[in-house]
């Protein structure tokens, strides 16, 4: 499911729910209507205000992470080790960094694949593709990446995709080319349940290797945990859209 950032913003919480509350409270709205909608509105608001406690977004990861498939199969182990890419980042001319670099989440998933390589021995693929205009595709940045950074070569490098079920589809066919049907899955925990489904659909089977993987915070429950802030609101608004593309490919999957 790629619905674009814009629309993503617009379409679903917590950006839905901060317009709607926002134009609810402040029009001037007619009629006997009004009451109702401004109430709907105070209501839109406070579910913001929800989504922006810290401790939210982690329950949603941990209830997307729940039912992760983290044991290879025994009759057919993984072969080779897939990493998803996320964000790329563009820089201006003079800067230490190149033109087009990896984005935190990216970067992330990256290193992490690097370790499970070096502790299996598997080869990697990377998958991704144009994310900004006029720079190379995130596949390409992450194979700068892994032989600048962490002297390793992919074995394969997936350009075209521009979604996750495009990495699936177009990942397939290099990996089954090579009579590999089983892969360690490298991503963030709320994005696995969909990319490996994902990837059942292309005909892989995929044994889940998360970047890291949620858990209560020790301290809950503090003030750290409880106030609201921005990073939490950001971190909502990813988990729900993780949410509804799970439900959007489970669907898909069975059309």
């Amino acid at each position: 499911m790629s619905l674009g950032p814009l629309p993503s913003a617009l379409l679903l919480p917590p950006g839905n729910l901060l317009i709607g509350g926002i134009a609810a409270v402040v029009l001037p709205w007619p009629g006997r209507a009004r009451r109702l909608i401004r109430w709907l509105g105070r209501v839109a608001l406070v579910l913001v205000l929800v989504l922006a406690v810290p401790i939210v977004p982690t329950l949603m990861t941990i209830a997307l992470q729940s039912r992760l498939p983290l044991t290879p199969p025994k009759s057919d182990p993984p072969r080779a080790i897939v990493i998803l890419s996320a964000e790329v980042r563009a820089s201006a001319p003079g800067a230490l960094e190149p033109a087009a670099s990896a984005g935190p989440m990216t970067l992330t998933r990256v290193e992490a694949g690097v370790r499970l390589a070096r502790r299996t021995g598997l080869p990697i693929l990377v998958t991704g593709g144009v994310v900004l205009a006029q720079t190379p595709p995130a596949g390409e940045v992450m194979a700068r990446l892994l032989q600048t950074s962490f002297g390793l070569t992919p074995a394969w490098v997936e350009s075209r995709s521009r979604n996750t079920w495009q990495n699936a589809a177009y990942s397939a066919p290099l990996l089954l080319g090579a009579g590999i049907h089983s892969i360690y899955l490298v991503t963030d925990a709320g994005h696995m349940p969909r990319a490996i489904i994902a990837f059942r659909h292309a005909g892989i089977v995929a044994t889940a290797a998360p970047v890291r993987l949620a858990v209560l915070p020790r301290d809950f429950p503090s003030l750290g945990t409880l106030l609201p802030n921005p990073d939490a609101l950001a971190r909502s608004e990813l988990e729900i859209h993780e949410a509804v593309g799970l439900l959007y490919y489970w669907l898909r999957d069975r059309w």
